[in-house]
């Protein structure tokens, strides 16, 4: 059901740029909770109204996500009651009715239960409740019997939720599924609400697909980066580059372990062809050539996937391409950095001729 993204911002998977994530102020704090009594408050009008549109596991896989089946005795906080209504029809929906009374949101499914048509119990008993409530106004019976059988339902959907793994990425604090996921990736089971990472912990699990296995390609690397960043980004494979040999690995004379083709090597160099590779990333707009400066907020992220991806094998560096029509004038007494974001006279090209070393 579309209800349940719209409804729970936990089970978000970032497949874009994820902001930062600043402490939470007592001011913040309080504000989430502000906003999160009125998104609740807005489902429950909408329940009510509309209680057809809803399976029963999704409704209660959505009502455990906002902690309104959590068991408590405390009656400021909203509790939910699920039973039965008294009826003899053949029911064509899981739900029959929403109500809420004070402190309580009383849900009445159909389906399965201790009454109604195709109930264990016998159909006279079903009969006689239904009398009771609609013929003399009393509601005991009914009240009875679904004192008895919430705990049923609710074990009930407890059993089919832990069958379901993915239900669990709806639930802030159960990351089972999510774990599992993380798993074929090398990820440890972390703490998602307090990990320090530049680039979000579910964004790498969103693209486990990609990645999982031992071998990573430039295409897959280039889509990760692609879709993440939002921007065009390409990657330039052997790139050469002069390497220093270590002392006590050049050659020597007088020395009898280097012979020709088999690790005799002239001079303090070596250039290598196969050991760096170049990430382009553009035409981009202003703002976001900006961003992945060595002081953009960018930069960081970047570093952090290609060392995710990579590990700490390879060397690399970022060619910035600038669209043409976003390469500012150089106008005297206006910010700029000299060799990042300033060019002399008119340019009538996208500007890549920046290149960032990464140490």
């Amino acid at each position: 059901m579309n209800h349940v993204r719209e409804m729970t911002n936990q089970n978000a998977v970032y497949a874009s740029t994820v902001s930062d994530r600043p402490a939470v102020s007592d001011n913040g704090l309080a504000d989430n909770q502000t906003a999160l009594a009125q998104q609740i408050q807005a489902f429950i009008a909408q329940l009510e109204r509309y209680p057809h549109r809803y399976h029963l596991y999704s409704l209660l896989t959505q009502l455990e996500a906002l902690g309104l089946l959590k068991d408590t005795t405390d009656r400021q906080n909203l509790q939910v009651r699920l039973g039965q209504d008294a009826t003899l029809t053949f029911a064509t929906t899981s739900i029959a009715a929403v109500e809420s009374h004070h402190h309580t949101l009383q849900v009445l499914i159909n389906g399965f239960g201790l009454i109604g048509v195709n109930a264990p119990m016998p159909l006279h008993f079903t009969e006689y409740i239904f009398e009771r409530k609609h013929q003399h106004g009393d509601r005991t019976w009914l009240a009875f019997i679904n004192l008895l059988q919430h705990r049923l339902i609710l074990s009930f959907y407890q059993a089919w939720r832990q069958s379901q793994s993915v239900s669990s990425l709806k639930q802030p604090d159960s990351q089972n599924f999510t774990h599992y996921i993380a798993s074929l990736l090398g990820l440890d089971k972390v703490d998602l609400r307090t990990t320090q990472d530049s680039v979000d912990y579910y964004a790498k699990i969103y693209y486990a697909g990609l990645y999982a296995g031992e071998r990573r390609s430039a295409a897959n690397l280039t889509k990760v980066l692609s879709q993440y960043f939002g921007v065009p980004i390409a990657l330039q494979q052997n790139l050469g580059q002069w390497l220093k040999v270590l002392l006590d690995e050049q050659t020597q004379l007088g020395a009898r372990r280097y012979h020709l083709g088999q690790g005799l090597i002239c001079g303090e160099q070596l250039y290598d062809v196969n050991n760096k590779f170049r990430v382009i990333i553009g035409p981009v707009t202003f703002t976001t050539y900006q961003q992945f400066l060595k002081t953009g907020i960018n930069t960081q992220r970047l570093q952090e996937w290609l060392y995710f991806l990579l590990g700490y094998e390879f060397n690399w560096d970022v060619q910035l391409i600038l669209a043409e029509p976003e390469v500012p004038a150089f106008i005297l007494g206006q910010p700029i950095q000299l060799g990042l974001t300033s060019w002399i006279g008119n340019v009538h090209r996208d500007a890549d001729d920046l290149i960032i070393k990464q140490q």
